[in-house]
């Protein structure tokens, strides 16, 4: 019987303190509104237990910026007390808003430069350029070594990339990207052999592929997204490979019709010289006596069945970014496009 009692009176107490709690919140949010600075909210702080209380309220109701949060000079009222800022704003000037003009911008975009709203005018590569439309190129490599194993030859042979620095648009693609074709082919031409490695249609294939490892060495990470051989169809090398049917003799056909609309011929030349020369397409070829051909480009624009065991000069096609802008020229021969990144 002692014992219930005690506990009634237990939590008499405790109901009482809570209502003490309940109470001095209650003052609180009757407060003075709002504070003014350096005054506790509370209309009764006797003791230190109302004081963090009322502290608590004041942060949770008013916030909890520091100075250094607020702008230099300006004022503000957090947590009942008057706060000063401290924060400086970055000086804006030319030096950190740099210089960027309309033709720098993707077109229709906006930015504020000097504090100035500009609208962007720079538009994607393939809507300045036009079909056969010139333009100055120069590969980053100027060494590439082709290994005897690549060629089925006797002998390692070497081509320098950079000494392709003309191209000639073939095609403007949805994304903005322009695929080159050079205009001039590799001084130095390629053997590819023996003529028995064409009797294994998996030479072959392997003979594409090392055309196509060569023409990879015309890219340039800044200029462009990739490349191939002239000649060579990805897309029907999946359905002949998938199909599993032999090779024919249409693997050319794209790039061929794509280089004769845009430029009127396949005849290609060496750089500084007056003759055309022949060179290798990346493409399949098709099977007679037991032996498969592969095609060249004659120094008359004819393709010719080619078999292996000869040479060939290379003639790659390289795909522009879409972002770059042109800098110079007006797309002809004897003045070139220039690009910029």
């Amino acid at each position: 019987m002692r014992k219930r009692k005690k506990d009634k009176i237990i939590v008499g107490t405790e109901v009482l303190l809570l209502c003490m709690i309940v109470g001095i919140l209650r003052i609180n949010a009757t407060s003075i509104t709002p504070p003014s600075n350096q005054v506790s909210y509370n209309k009764n702080s006797q003791t230190n237990v109302q004081s963090s209380i009322n502290d608590l309220y004041n942060k949770v109701a008013y916030g909890d910026a520091m100075s250094s949060d607020i702008l230099s000079g300006k004022t503000a009222l957090v947590g009942g007390k008057k706060v000063v800022g401290t924060y400086e704003c970055p000086t804006l000037s030319s030096q950190t808003l740099g210089d960027a003009i309309p033709e720098d911008i993707n077109e229709g975009k906006v930015a504020w430069v000097n504090g100035n709203r500009i609208v962007g005018k720079r538009t994607a590569l393939a809507n300045e350029v036009e079909l056969g439309d010139y333009i100055r190129y120069i590969p980053s490599k100027t060494s590439y070594t082709i290994y005897a194993a690549d060629t089925y030859s006797n002998l390692h042979q070497t081509i320098n990339p950079s000494e392709l620095d003309m191209w000639r648009v073939i095609r403007k693609n949805e994304d903005g990207t322009v695929e080159l074709v050079s205009e001039y082919v590799s001084s130095k031409q390629i053997h590819l052999g023996p003529d028995t490695a064409y009797a294994n249609w998996t030479v072959y294939k392997y003979f594409i592929s090392t055309l196509n490892v060569i023409a990879e060495q015309y890219e340039d990470d800044r200029y462009t997204l990739g490349s191939r051989h002239m000649g060579y169809d990805k897309s029907q090398v999946k359905q002949v490979l998938s199909s599993g049917v032999e090779a024919s003799d249409e693997g050319y056909l794209m790039d061929k019709k794509l280089v004769e609309t845009a430029i009127g011929t396949l005849m290609a030349k060496k750089k500084g010289t007056t003759e055309n020369v022949w060179y290798w397409l990346a493409s399949r070829g098709y099977k007679s006596d037991g032996l498969y051909f592969g095609h060249v480009v004659r120094n008359d624009g004819s393709i010719f069945n080619y078999f292996t065991g000869s040479t060939g000069s290379i003639r790659p096609i390289v795909i522009l970014k879409s972002t770059l802008k042109i800098t110079g020229g007006d797309g002809t021969e004897s003045s070139p496009y220039t690009l910029g990144v």
